[in-house]
């Protein structure tokens, strides 16, 4: 046998993906929370058959990478922002304007429902809803496009963001609608104008009364979908919302919100309630912190173990808010990992 013969051996590549080895091919893909699982047993390692040479069966490798796990909440709502390095101002009004349009495209191509957005000479604002598929599938290869935008604009090289984006899950409708109004707001608190309107680079022209994008083309925001989450119903010229929305807007414009009350943790009972608010009438709180009810009760005690997750609760703190064994919570989130790898593969 050759020296170089690695049978059996599964390689992976630089990409972050698993790659066809010598040997064999591996379906078990590297997770979008940095970890990798991987199921292998080596042999005829460089061609020696003495059983020093061997190294251990391995089975269920775990190797942690130190990054906490995203959130993955489909259907969930969010808001997410990222900072460029350094703090510089490296958007110019000619960046924001091919910004808004690299996100017309990638919205087409995703199954994301953007809500709300502002660009911003160092950082934006995303407001959105995670479709099926987990949100780096959306957010990666956008940073990677207004990346490459920066670089070449400006001449420069290495990074172009200061970190991984953020991502605050909204707990409920007056969340998110707190949300969206942040986010337009942030010129008028940068003071780069008097007033929301007057600032192109955001959606708060078609929330406000229909006016195009910066670069003269439609928004990329589904109006009809956030009118659902905020709990408007949609009339025939988006009247009612658009009220709603300038008289809240007025209002944070005079009393502006707490910055740490939108990206702060939202407490346990916030997110038990926005879950359960989301489902049938008729679920026995009594019950909900508990082993019984049955599958809807099981459905529901899944979903707030994920957005507490989300939200940065350990296993232990939400195991013992819901009267469940810690390991019961780390088997649902493994769960969901699984399937999140199939997903991907």
């Amino acid at each position: 046998m050759p020296y170089n013969d690695f049978s059996g051996y599964d390689q992976i590549g630089w990409g972050g993906r698993w790659q066809r080895g010598v040997g064999k091919d591996v379906a078990h893909p590297v997770l979008s929370s940095g970890t990798f699982v991987a199921s292998w047993t080596w042999h005829h390692c460089f061609g020696s058959t003495h059983s020093s040479m061997f190294p251990p069966r391995v089975s269920a490798y775990l190797l942690h990478m130190g990054r906490s796990f995203r959130p993955n909440l489909p259907g969930g709502t969010f808001h997410l922002t990222s900072r460029l390095q350094g703090r510089e101002a490296l958007f110019t009004p000619a960046l924001r304007t091919r910004f808004v349009a690299a996100m017309r495209a990638q919205v087409a191509h995703s199954d994301v429902a953007l809500l709300a957005y502002v660009i911003m000479p160092n950082h934006f604002h995303l407001v959105l809803q995670q479709g099926d598929a987990p949100l780096f599938r959306f957010m990666q290869p956008l940073l990677r496009r207004v990346a490459l935008m920066v670089q070449r604009r400006h001449r420069r090289e290495g990074h172009v963001f200061e970190r991984r984006y953020r991502d605050n899950p909204c707990g409920d409708a007056d969340h998110l609608r707190n949300a969206i109004v942040y986010t337009h707001l942030n010129p008028v608190r940068a003071r780069l104008c008097d007033e929301a309107g007057a600032y192109p680079w955001s959606s708060h022209g078609l929330w406000a009364g229909g006016r195009a994008a910066a670069d003269g083309g439609r928004h990329p925001v589904n109006l009809e979908r956030a009118a659902s989450l905020v709990d408007l119903a949609p009339d025939p010229d988006y009247g009612q919302l658009r009220r709603a929305y300038i008289a809240l807007e007025r209002y944070h414009a005079a009393n502006p919100p707490e910055v740490a009350k939108l990206f702060g943790r939202l407490d346990l009972d916030t997110i038990a309630r926005a879950v359960v608010n989301g489902r049938p009438p008729g679920l026995d709180p009594g019950l909900l912190r508990s082993r019984w009810g049955g599958p809807p009760y099981v459905d529901v005690r899944h979903e707030i173990i994920r957005r507490a997750a989300a939200a940065g609760y350990r296993n232990t703190q939400t195991a013992a808010y819901l009267g469940l064994s810690p390991s019961t919570v780390a088997g649902v989130l493994a769960s969901d990992r699984r399937r999140a790898a199939v997903a991907v593969s």
